[in-house]
């Protein structure tokens, strides 16, 4: 705040109140931020130095952290009054009545929050505190004098010592060392470590390149009893797998396919436009001693931040990995679905052999051809040998994300009854037309629509030309890659699991009929809702990777209930 700010009490007091007329949600800072003031007045000072605070605190208070300790009252008094905790080790969620910033000077306290808060470091926090049983106490925010303590490498560091030590890149969001900035950090299992979510290529032949990023790393820890459950509950699975076995104990293992679907509050004319609507698929791998690792198909910010013509151009071809802790695991959600899949301990290692060879030589991501959803079919057929096609051509997905007849308001029963009256005379004149009549005129209809149809083809990929069909980056080289090989191919004890291919751009040429066709989430999502292991989680305020299966009578009726509302939702 600037001095001039400081010494206007009446002015201070005014915005205070104006302030208690906000809500804690973020979104109505946004009406402060609309006021305009000169930069050089008190008005102006006040102004972005109360939204700048009042971000931070209602990003803390959305996880229900210390809602009595940041108060919209204190916003000008966190960052030169805050409390001495005269017990140690106190969790952070757990302060109410402990301390009172108006008696002792802490000057670090706002700081170290505000640090937590910017670098997306409190997520992961909370997230990693409420995906295990001991994970309050793996991961709990401690204190002491000299403010908040954090979890660094199995050690408790003060946030004072991160904050001189680490820089938030807001460009690429990303925790940096201030020495070196291609050390990237991140907070898993061990707490904060130098480990990057992704392989950057291009700094891969520089020198003290940190090796650890190379490889996809574990990112929690289970328990015994907590992997005892999982495998329990993986076991119930009654789909295909190529480990089937008299013996279920050699299942040690377990692979979880993860995805969000989109909000249900979208329904009648708009419920179809919902369930079509493109879906992340993450994959886990948990082994038998409870290691877990957790991936997806992600793109690196140098790829992304090349994207040629802006957001217009989101049909560009990109290169893709697999990235450490899939980018969806920590936020919220409208049920996360999650299907367990036990598998032997040789299928697992093998799956995630070959996943790390996708992140050293990298894979080209195409949101129509090649994404996350694809990666996830292909992980899926690894482990159960199922081929599930997902693609979609365009015009069944525009048709799929119609709404449906019977909610077009004023005509809607109408017009269902009389499709239902047309369907049923098709189907009766087709059963006495011979099937020599009906192969005379499926070949005349070919004959008379192949025009109509390669313009349809023509027309669809001028409009995947126009939204970057044709662009793309240029393939990653590397040793484990090389530019003239048409598929990365899987390890052999993988059988005959299909390629992720490698490609230039989606588009090359205008007569290709696959180039406007969709492998999408909907397809995939439908599969998991058919397994018997597929649970769905509820987001309840904080992050939570939901690894495992509900444990409660609420859970288990929340889970089941909302499979079948999506299963209504994905049944096109």
């Amino acid at each position: 705040m600037c001095k001039r700010a400081q010494n206007n009490e009446n002015c201070e007091d005014t915005l205070l109140k104006l302030a208690r007329t906000y809500s804690k949600d973020s979104r109505n800072l946004k009406s402060l931020q609309k006021l305009k003031f000169g930069k050089e007045t008190v008005e102006h000072c006040l102004v972005s130095s109360f939204v700048e605070k009042a971000s931070v605190i209602s990003k803390w208070n959305n996880l229900k952290l210390n809602d009595e300790l940041l108060t919209l009252d204190r916003f000008f008094k966190l960052d030169q009054a805050a409390s001495t905790v005269t017990e140690p080790n106190i969790p952070v969620d757990n302060l109410e009545g402990v301390v009172d910033v108006h008696q002792h000077k802490k000057p670090h306290f706002f700081d170290d929050v505000q640090f937590l808060v910017k670098t997306n470091l409190i997520y992961s926090i909370i997230g990693l505190q409420n995906s295990t049983g001991s994970g309050s106490v793996d991961h709990v925010i401690k204190q002491d004098e000299t403010g908040l303590l954090i979890k660094k490498e199995g050690e408790w560091i003060p946030v004072k010592k991160l904050r001189e030590a680490l820089t938030w890149n807001s460009e690429e969001g990303e925790l940096e060392s201030r020495e070196k900035s291609t050390e990237r950090w991140n907070y898993f299992k061990d707490g904060l470590v130098p480990i990057d979510r992704y392989y950057h290529h291009i700094n891969a032949d520089k020198e003290n390149f940190p090796q650890q990023n190379v490889k996809l790393q574990p990112v929690l820890k289970l328990s015994d009893d907590e992997m005892s459950a999982l495998l329990t509950r993986a076991r119930q699975y009654n789909g295909l797998t190529l480990d089937n076995s008299q013996d279920p104990q050699k299942q040690n293992c377990v692979i979880q396919l993860i995805t969000n679907p989109h909000s249900l509050k979208y329904e009648g004319m708009k419920g179809n436009l919902n369930a079509q609507w493109g879906v992340h698929v993450g994959i886990r791998m948990i082994f038998p001693d409870g290691t877990v690792y957790s991936t997806g198909f992600g793109l690196p910010h140098a790829e992304d931040s090349t994207k040629g013509g802006g957001n217009m151009h989101f049909l560009q071809t990109f290169n893709g990995q697999p990235m450490t802790m899939d980018h969806v695991e920590l936020r919220p959600h409208c049920g996360r679905i999650t299907t367990n899949i036990p598998v032997k301990e040789d299928r697992a290692n093998a799956i995630l052999d070959q996943l790390n060879k996708y992140r050293a030589s990298s894979l080209r991501f195409n949101l129509l051809k090649q994404n996350c959803a694809q990666l996830g079919c292909h992980v899926l057929e690894a482990v159960t040998g199922i081929k599930l096609n997902i693609q979609v051509p365009l015009s069944t997905w525009i048709h799929r994300a119609l709404p449906d007849i019977k909610n077009v308001p004023v005509i809607g029963k109408f017009l269902e009854w009389s499709q239902r009256k047309i369907t049923a005379i098709k189907a009766s004149i087709a059963g006495v037309i011979p099937q020599v009549v009906k192969a005379i005129f499926t070949f005349i209809g070919n004959i008379v629509f192949f025009v109509p149809k390669k313009m349809g083809v023509l027309l669809r990929n001028l409009l995947v030309w126009s939204l970057g069909g044709s662009m793309g980056t240029n393939p990653t080289k590397t040793k484990e890659s090389k530019s003239e090989n048409t598929n990365i191919k899987p390890e052999d004890d993988l059988g005959s699991l299909s390629h992720m291919n490698s490609f230039q751009v989606l588009l090359k040429s205008w007569t290709d009929e696959n180039a406007s066709k969709i492998q999408h989430s909907s397809l995939f999502i439908k599969w998991q809702l058919e397994q018997n292991s597929t649970d769905v989680h509820e987001y309840k305020g904080q992050p939570n990777m939901h690894i495992l299966p509900p444990d409660s009578d609420s859970a288990n009726l929340y889970s089941e209930t909302r499979k079948e509302e999506f299963k209504k939702l994905f049944a096109a």
